[in-house]
């Protein structure tokens, strides 16, 4: 008989010793069927037969222990064979059809070993038809055992209670080793429609008790890490077909009535954990027809129906929507009316989006905008896309709480620019309320982490927007409307089919880029102007770049995903205006606000000392700040051309040792000094990497 270990979570060296001899007689009795192949088709099932017969004497006798290693062997035996002659005719049914007579006749201990290696069989498969009856099998299986758990079952469900954990030890299994992203979908499909199944009859069963449907909830969750083990392993799913789409819709809902999106709860923490994880990789839950009825008739597609909830459940979801809400008084009216269906569709987007923003490792509220946008929502007429919008308060709020928590890195703030972006690119979207719900968010954005006002990459893309939008109002509105693309941004803007709508657009979008540059002058004064000068007249290799930006070219979105330029009438750079008004405009202000108080300066007599020093000192202040940008311009200038004619690491090392000891040298002259530190401050921005120079330097 097989050596038992006395440790149970660690074999003895003698069972190790046993384990090893029994793996090696398998191998080489799978290599002798494998041969004997050749003389006969039929070794492999007249092997079958013969071990079959074997186990059954053996069960039959009186040597318990006996009969207990032979089933063992037996079953592992067959397991392994079917696996390594999987490629041979009638090797794997034989072996299927052996399990399947044994299994559960009568129920044993050895049903679980079975279990685990019909698991083995799904993983390695290799037909189609092996891998539907052992899913359809485990299936049966976990439906039963849940019913037989929480109900009076018949007998036939009562057989299979003591392999439901075997066989959700198996579907992880296979969840963690299975191939294929079609295949690991097409198991995803699976284990959603499993979770269902056994919502439906958790609901059944709490209808027939008369309890809540969260008291039979626990073989619905143990599903969860399954599915959560699979989802880890594909990326996220964005454009999931119709049956998957609705499959997770619908078990978004379950996951919320039955408590599994909440952390202080009855449940494991492990399936909270699961939760998470799927939330990330989960699809949105936004229409995919686009039409009205798809939302109306989620009462008549949902796995749940309105009828079979009691009115107190009801207001008792309402009650917990209304508890997430950021501002829940703006649509508590609203919420108190909706019905089962679109009650739980609210929550359930609410609670998927939260957790996908808390736990997302790129985090993001951008998926909002996708909801708010979906036609379906919009052309609802009982307030459901201002629920949406109540949600999607909430979500951001979620957003920036994220945000403040993670460390200040610049990864971190190279993030918050994108999401400012993206604000500012739906601040000019074809929809008025999305561009309300834009510029609210990105109020929201910038008075959590305001340094965004004067981050360099927001305030040229700003501008880049507004000279864009401006170039578009030369287009004909009576041609096919563009698509406009944002250059240095993965964003598009889509324009107004009129031409007044257009302008009020960009009027509107200029007094908000003017508000935000104003702002930042305010706070920053000298970075915000070096960062306006930059754009203003930016570098040879930034121009370069941006010739389409600078010039009379439209960049807009062609067929493909492809970029065509359209030529446009030449007319004068909207960013380089604005940006050159608020400087001009910022010396203006700083100028009076530092002089006398009291009216306009009298131009009509002599002036007063005061009045003198106020003119005196503004177009210094404008004059200072042209001075500075041709100054940019000019060192950098120099050093571009310095760093062309380089041919070797050396010179480039050489220059930069130069460009030290300038420095150095005309450290007792002034107006030395500022130029060798302009000429320094050129060199180091124009070269890649880090400038190192030896101690001697």
């Amino acid at each position: 008989m097989a050596p038992k270990s006395e440790d149970p979570n660690r074999a003895s060296p003698v069972a190790q010793a046993f384990e090893q001899l029994r793996d090696s007689a398998i191998a080489n009795l799978c290599l002798a069927l494998r041969a004997g192949l050749t003389i006969s088709d039929d070794q492999v099932q007249a092997f079958v037969a013969s071990v079959a017969n074997r186990l059954f004497m053996a069960e039959t006798s009186d040597r318990d222990s006996e009969s207990t290693l032979i089933s063992t062997n037996t079953v592992l035996t067959l397991g392994h064979v079917a696996v390594a002659l999987k490629d041979t005719p009638r090797t794997t049914e034989s072996v299927l059809q052996f399990f399947h007579q044994r299994f559960c006749h009568p129920p044993s201990w050895l049903d679980i070993l079975i279990v685990d290696q019909l698991g083995c069989l799904v993983i390695a498969m290799n037909k189609e038809s092996v891998y539907e009856e052992i899913m359809k099998m485990f299936t049966q299986i976990t439906v039963d055992a849940s019913s037989s758990a929480y109900g009076v079952a018949e007998d036939r469900k009562l057989q299979y209670r003591h392999v439901s954990l075997a066989v959700n030890n198996a579907l992880a299994n296979i969840a963690a080793s299975l191939q294929g992203e079609t295949e690991m979908h097409e198991l995803l499909g699976r284990l959603l429609e499993l979770f269902v199944q056994l919502g439906l009859e958790a609901k059944r069963v709490a209808e027939k008790s008369n309890t809540k449907a969260s008291a039979s909830a626990g073989n619905l969750g143990v599903l969860l890490p399954v599915i959560a083990i699979l989802v880890r392993r594909l990326p996220a799913i964005r454009q999931p077909k119709a049956r998957l789409h609705k499959l997770f819709r619908d078990f978004w809902l379950y996951c919320v009535i039955m408590g599994f999106t909440n952390e202080n709860y009855i449940w494991p923490n492990e399936w909270y954990d699961a939760v998470k994880d799927i939330a990330v990789k989960s699809p949105l839950l936004t229409s995919l027809s686009a039409q009205r009825s798809e939302i109306r008739e989620l009462q008549y597609t949902s796995a749940l129906r309105s009828e079979s909830v009691l009115p107190s459940e009801l207001q008792e979801l309402r009650n917990q929507l209304l508890s997430y809400l950021s501002s829940p008084s703006e649509v508590g009216q609203i919420i108190n009316k909706l019905l089962f269906d679109k009650c739980t569709y609210i929550l359930s987007l609410l609670r998927l989006e939260q957790l996908r923003v808390e736990n997302s490792a790129e985090t993001s509220f951008h998926p909002m905008f996708e909801y708010l946008n979906d036609p379906a929502i919009q052309k609802d007429k009982r307030g459901l896309w201002e629920c949406v919008h109540s949600v999607s308060e909430t979500v951001f709020s979620t957003f920036l709480s994220v945000m403040l928590a993670k460390p200040k890195t610049e990864a971190r703030d190279h993030e918050l620019e994108t999401h400012a972006q993206f604000l500012l690119v739906n601040f000019n979207h074809s929809n008025k309320q999305i561009r309300r719900v834009a510029d609210k968010f990105l109020s929201g954005l910038v008075d959590k982490f305001p340094h965004l006002l004067w981050s360099r990459r927001v305030l040229h893309t700003m501008l880049d927007i507004l000279h864009i939008l401006h170039q578009a109002l030369a287009l004909d509105p009576n041609d096919e409307t563009p698509t406009l693309l944002i250059p240095n941004t993965p964003y598009s803007i889509s324009l107004m089919s009129t031409l007044e709508a257009r302008e009020s657009i960009v009027k509107d979008y200029a007094a908000r880029c003017q508000g935000i540059i104003q702002e930042a002058l305010k706070w920053v004064p000298e970075v915000t102007q070096s960062y306006l000068q930059e754009y203003i007249k930016p570098s040879r290799d930034i121009a370069a770049d941006g010739v389409d930006i600078r010039g009379s070219a439209l960049p807009l979105q062609g067929s493909c995903g492809s970029t065509d330029f359209l030529n446009v009438p030449m007319c004068s750079h909207a960013g380089v205006a604005l940006a050159t008004q608020c400087v001009m405009e910022y010396a203006a202000s700083a100028t009076s606000s530092s002089g006398q108080s009291g009216g306009p300066p009298n131009i009509s007599g002599p002036l007063d000392p005061g009045e003198v020093s106020v003119l005196d000192r503004r177009p210094r202040r404008v004059s200072n700040f042209i001075q500075t940008m041709n100054l940019r311009s000019q060192f950098a200038g120099e050093i571009r051309g310095l760093l062309l004619n380089l041919k070797s690491r050396e010179e480039w090392q050489a220059i930069a040792k130069q460009m030290v000891n300038q420095v150095k040298e005309a450290w007792s002259h002034v107006e030395r000094l500022k130029q060798a530190l302009w000429r320094a401050t050129a060199f180091v921005i124009s070269s890649d990497g880090l400038i190192r120079c030896g101690p001697e330097e």
